[in-house]
């Protein structure tokens, strides 16, 4: 390619970028753990779609673990997974919090360490961030 045709080229993306209006389009991948995926996502999903529909869409569902690994190769473009996350490479939300009753006639051991480990839970949404200094967040 001669330098001119190089420099109008360059004149031709430079166009397009100035032109672009910054509405959402191409694709974007989401993991999730499977049951948020079917109970949780399909109405904010469908906003979502309805809001930008030259977004593709690509849900992906795994295990957290998975899913971190995935938003940390660049194979996911964020991930809703159980948390919270404590990674210095990652960004979280908390998305939805969930009022969770357990009840029980009596209190075995068992029941109370059910409700510690219940109590650890919370679901976040997490992305990467190319700013390894960004504190994450709740």
């Amino acid at each position: 390619m001669t330098y001119s045709e190089q420099i109008f080229q360059l004149i031709e993306e430079t166009t397009k970028v100035m032109k672009d209006d910054q509405t959402p389009k191409g694709p974007l991948i989401i993991g999730s753990m499977e049951t948020t995926a079917a109970v949780r996502l399909p109405s904010l999903l469908t906003k979502y779609h309805h809001a930008y529909p030259d977004v593709d869409l690509i849900l992906k569902t795994g295990p957290t673990e998975q899913n971190i690994q995935g938003v940390l190769q660049y194979d996911l473009d964020g991930a809703f997974v159980a948390g919270p996350i404590d990674h210095p490479e990652l960004i979280q939300k908390t998305v939805i919090e969930e009022e969770l009753v357990l009840i029980t006639i009596s209190l075995p051991l068992s029941f109370l360490l059910l409700y510690s480990w219940i109590l650890s839970l919370n679901l976040s949404f997490m992305g990467y961030s190319n700013d390894s200094a960004n504190e994450v967040t709740n």
